[in-house]
């Protein structure tokens, strides 16, 4: 019989492997950023979804080999954090489009906050019915009713973000706070996101009187605080990093400060839609380079940094170590543990099938607001963002280009457009 469990233990460590996603790990290493949204649905997908409790040995040494790749392993300031589980890297570009410059600037979006949210913004939130838009009384682009022998291939959306600094929150608004070191709601995330492990180890330790399985089964909420607790320094926004200055007069009298022209900057990324955000480049710009890059000054930021490596590397031995530990359990622990990753095996199915993976993420937080027509002020190393989305619902690609292409020219000759927008008819 134990050589039965045995194998049905490692072919469930076999099918789970496949499965597992490395992004799992940058929730362990940053998870200010991963456990920052407490709403409802994120806390239910956290509890239900994310434990961390299966066979991931293949995911951590993926993420252990873009360390190693990225020349993490040199020693202090030595590599690069980009494109790691310690800083993400988007597959997005943009360009700038504003008054003083002749032509676009193209340049990788890297690890940006604010690209990640348009991408979370779910379309279908804010235009719910496809079949309720398609009306015959509903004109085109141009005015012209529509000529419905065209058949509706696919719908597109044109996502506009403005970004504006502020000195004093905005009434109506809602606030969101970057990434704190520790929080209530860090610590709420991770506990709830192995709330099923600790309810099984309770069951063990006090119904089979086991407490070193009790304690196994801990191990990865175990990892999780010791990762919050030593998690590496993050770069934050300054006032003086964005060349923001509070007013000369009285914040009554001015609460948004006057600031630079804004410029247009249109993010490509070929699979969400089109995306614009119109900000000065000062206050976006930072967004885009270095913003959440671990700081690298000390000695005790590179002992972070190793600490956030072995902690990766302990999943690489937690299953296996599991598989071992069946030969000392008898046959109701044996069950137990082989259910349980079941469980977290049809876990992972469905976040990697649905696209879960970026529940609690502050940006699923803003996303969230901005797309139910909500003003969000956005705070970070005392500099205050509000932020505001227009969402257009475009029927084809083509024509979505057109509309774009009608935006940035209205920009660049400083002429006012007209969206269909989430929170006011136009800006």
């Amino acid at each position: 019989m134990t050589d039965v469990i045995g194998a049905i233990g490692a072919v469930i460590g076999y099918l789970g492997a496949e499965v597992a996603e490395p992004t799992l790990f940058d929730r362990l290493l940053w998870p200010q950023r991963y456990y920052n949204n407490a709403s409802v649905y994120d806390v239910l997908v956290l509890l239900i979804l994310m434990p961390m409790g299966g066979p991931l040995h293949r995911a951590a040494l993926q993420t252990l080999d873009q360390f190693r790749e990225n020349g993490l392993y040199w020693g202090r300031c030595r590599g690069h954090m980009l494109n790691s589980a310690f800083f993400h890297k988007q597959n997005s570009t943009y360009s700038i489009i504003s008054n003083d410059t002749s032509g676009n600037i193209v340049k990788e979006a890297r690890n940006g906050l604010w690209v990640q949210v348009l991408k979370m913004v779910n379309p279908a939130r804010v235009f719910p019915s496809v079949l309720a838009n398609t009306s015959s009384a509903r004109p085109d682009l141009e005015g012209r009713p529509r000529d419905h022998s065209k058949r509706l291939r696919s719908r597109h959306t044109i996502k506009y973000l403005k970004l504006r600094p502020i000195f004093e929150s905005v009434k109506g608004s809602v606030k969101v706070s970057e990434e704190q070191p520790l929080s209530f709601t860090i610590l709420l995330g991770i506990l709830v996101s192995e709330l099923s492990a600790i309810g099984i180890a309770l069951f063990v330790g006090l119904w089979r009187g086991s407490s070193w399985l009790a304690v196994f089964f801990c191990i990865p909420l175990i990892f999780k605080l010791f990762g919050l607790a030593l998690s590496v320094r993050r770069e934050r926004l300054t006032p003086e990093a964005v060349k923001l200055h509070p007013p000369a007069v009285p914040a009554a009298d001015m609460k948004q400060s006057p600031g630079p022209s804004t410029s247009l900057f249109e993010i490509h990324d070929g699979t969400n839609g089109f995306m614009l955000i119109e900000s000065s480049p000062d206050l976006l710009l930072p967004f885009f380079r270095h913003y959440g890059h671990p700081i690298r000054e000390s000695k005790v930021d590179r002992l972070r940094e190793i600490w956030g490596i072995v902690l990766v590397y302990g999943f690489t031995v937690y299953f296996p170590a599991g598989l071992l530990a069946l030969l000392w359990m008898d046959d109701p622990s044996r069950y137990i543990w082989l259910g349980y990753q079941t469980y977290t095996i049809v876990a992972m199915h469905i976040v990697r099938l649905i696209g879960l993976e970026g529940s609690g993420r502050t940006e699923s937080g803003i996303a969230e607001h901005l797309q139910s027509g909500k003003q969000v002020c956005f705070s970070s190393g005392g500099v205050n963002i509000l932020a505001e989305l227009s969402i257009e619902e475009i029927e084809s690609f083509e024509a979505g280009k057109t509309r774009v292409r009608q935006i940035l020219q209205s920009h660049v000759w400083g002429q006012e457009h007209d969206m269909t927008t989430t929170t006011k008819p136009s800006f």
